[in-house]
């Protein structure tokens, strides 16, 4: 298995979570948000196109078009992204799972 990742397609920090989910993510009914946390589990948690395979089976990652994204994920572009989280915190800091009733696992209970 070999992955290309198409760096003409990105144009942005929106446009490198689009072509890894378009890549990673095909067929699934979910898709990868802009986080670098999810990037981190996608790559070693198995999910997506890398569910099932096992840890000491590498998959090489080909990266085309690389001068192109490279400007386009620079500095300021990481830069413009991370303050737009610190304005939008109503977007980038909220619970999306909500605890439910404590469900003990003790046998006396």
């Amino acid at each position: 298995m070999r992955v290309e990742i198409d760096g003409a397609a990105v144009d942005g920090i929106a446009g490198f979570y689009d072509e890894v989910n378009r890549v990673f993510m095909h067929g699934k009914s979910w898709t990868l948000g802009p986080s670098l946390d999810a990037l981190d589990d996608l790559l070693y948690g198995g999910y997506g196109l890398l569910a099932g395979l096992r840890e000491d089976f590498p998959v090489p990652v080909v990266w085309t078009g690389h001068g192109s994204s490279r400007a386009a994920l620079g500095e300021a572009a990481t830069r413009a992204h991370l303050q737009e989280k610190l304005r939008r915190p109503d977007v980038y800091d909220v619970a999306l799972v909500v605890p439910g009733p404590s469900v003990s696992t003790r046998p006396d209970d």
